[in-house]
């Protein structure tokens, strides 16, 4: 969800249903600009169903910067190799 996230970090929400261990589970993403610029909130919570997006199983926040890329198959950053840049 996040990884998607990052390619669209529009100020906003979605949501949607993903499986993942045999099971479906509900998530809400919601985007939101910070003081800095290009630089965004992002909120996501997971729950078992449609209806509980108040009371989800987890929360998780990060705070994530506009113009990070991220190689949708690899999943790591563009123009750094894995383990360089770890310093």
């Amino acid at each position: 969800i996040l990884a998607e996230a990052t390619r669209t970090l529009a100020e906003g929400s979605e949501s949607g249903v993903r499986e993942m261990a045999g099971r479906e589970w509900n998530w809400w993403r919601e985007s939101t600009k910070t003081e800095l610029a290009d630089f965004y909130r992002i909120e996501i919570k997971v729950a078992e169903g449609e209806d509980q997006v108040d009371q989800p199983l987890i929360t998780l926040s990060a705070f994530l910067s506009a113009d990070l890329e991220v190689d949708t198959l690899t999943g790591e950053e563009a123009g750094v190799a894995p383990g360089e840049g770890d310093e």
